[in-house]
């Protein structure tokens, strides 16, 4: 892990890539993966693949926090309280994008209203990105 500090710090584009990853793990939530996963109709794909994404989300959390010595939300304060601020309404544009996926999908097997749901989708994307502070 030195070796691999010694370089992070000592390479501005490495160092760069690391502080961009630790942002994003910042900002992503287990609970709402979790509810996105719900979207899937079988149970065995769904455990498994959500499994695979929760386990990598916590072993890139660990070793980020091993690699700057602290959590995450002490590296970077501003941004933990700014999402903390924003959470609940975050949580909100969330559910509200969950249950147009779920429209959208029933929508597009009978190929009515799809227009109307793309454009709110695509205003929840903008609207999570809004308060992430990202592109998403």
């Amino acid at each position: 892990m030195e070796t691999v500090r010694k370089e992070a710090f000592g390479w501005p584009p490495l160092y760069n890539l690391l502080t961009n990853i630790g942002a994003s793990i910042l900002t992503a939530d287990r609970k709402i993966m979790s509810r996105y996963g719900e979207l899937v109709a079988d149970s065995a794909i769904r455990d498994r693949v959500l499994a695979v994404i929760l386990d990598e989300f916590d072993r890139t959390t660990q070793m980020l926090e091993l690699l700057f010595d602290g959590p995450l939300a002490e590296r970077r304060a501003r941004t933990h309280r700014l999402l903390q601020l924003r959470r609940e309404g975050l949580n909100q544009l969330h559910r509200q994008q969950i249950a147009l996926l779920r429209e959208w999908r029933g929508a597009a097997q009978q190929a009515e209203g799809e227009d109307a749901l793309l454009l709110k989708l695509l205003l929840t994307v903008n609207a999570i990105a809004s308060g992430l502070r990202t592109t998403g």
